[in-house]
């Protein structure tokens, strides 16, 4: 069975990106990759820009390569990606994909908690409950080149406990100056839509990528040894995500409080 090589996790100018999605194939055509998943904002996509969005990515798409347009939701603080048919996509709200997920499976979506690491406090628990298919364990745009350590532990654990859940790895490219990377090896049969989310829903597949492009994460979240000084550069990067984490829950506790103070004050506009 043939390994086809692409990202996870880009936006475009679809969403908040700066590069059109003709410009994401090239620059994913000219760094020899086979798809690319699009997972754009649905906010910026009501109804009849998502279906030009699906045309646009069809007319982008040939026998040699796949682009493929994903979702990504915010629910209850946590961000979670949609993989599925345009059908599927189309009638998906964040209520489902964040709180309902097995509704999706049911229908061939999946779905993947997206940066859990920057995840607030008190919405990561609910998160961690929640039945996802997998975990963006490793997303460059947070955690860098290494995957998130902490992250991948918890994922372990609930493994081990009998939970089904995979590990994946996501690039969430905004622009030109970030990377396509980590690169997603799909053990598919055919470069078809079905067929790679039957691959990444089944687990046949395996992430690459890092400082020197060998380390491997596998959706089992077994990962290649890494050294001290990696790790060290994990954990620390991991802490740096926390505090801005923390940072922006008292920005938003402060704001908050002080509108709700001058409100109180100030007789109603008439």
């Amino acid at each position: 069975m043939p390994a086809y090589r692409g990202v996870l996790h880009v936006h475009s100018t679809l969403s908040d990106g700066v590069l059109t999605p003709e410009q994401v194939r090239d620059l994913a055509v000219s760094e020899g990759l086979d798809f690319v998943v699009l997972c754009e904002h649905a906010k910026f996509l009501p109804p009849g820009r998502f279906d030009e969005a699906v045309v646009e990515c069809a007319r982008l798409s040939n026998e040699t390569f796949l682009l493929i347009l994903g979702l990504e939701f915010e629910y209850q603080g946590r961000h979670v990606l949609l993989l599925g048919p345009p059908e599927l996509l189309r009638e998906a709200d964040a209520e489902t994909v964040g709180g309902r997920p097995e509704e999706l499976r049911a229908r061939g979506g999946l779905t993947i908690w997206a940066h859990p690491a920057c995840t607030y406090r008190w919405t990561l628990r609910r998160g961690l409950a929640a039945d996802y298919d997998g975990w963006e364990v490793w997303n460059s745009g947070f955690d860098g080149p290494l995957p998130s350590l902490p992250m991948l532990d918890l994922l372990r654990k609930r493994r081990r406990s009998g939970r089904r859940m995979l590990a994946f790895a996501g690039a969430d490219f905004h622009e030109r100056i970030h990377a396509l990377t980590p690169i997603t090896h799909a053990d598919i049969d055919s470069l078809a839509l079905a067929a790679l989310i039957d691959g990444l829903r089944e687990g046949r597949c395996r992430a690459s990528g890092g400082t020197s492009g060998s380390l491997v994460l596998m959706p089992d979240g077994d990962l290649s040894t890494l050294s001290t000084r990696e790790r060290l550069y994990a954990w620390v990067r991991y802490c740096l995500i926390r505090g801005r984490c923390a940072g922006a829950w008292t920005k938003w506790v402060v704001v908050s409080r002080r509108g709700r103070s001058r409100g109180a004050g100030n007789p109603p506009a008439r």
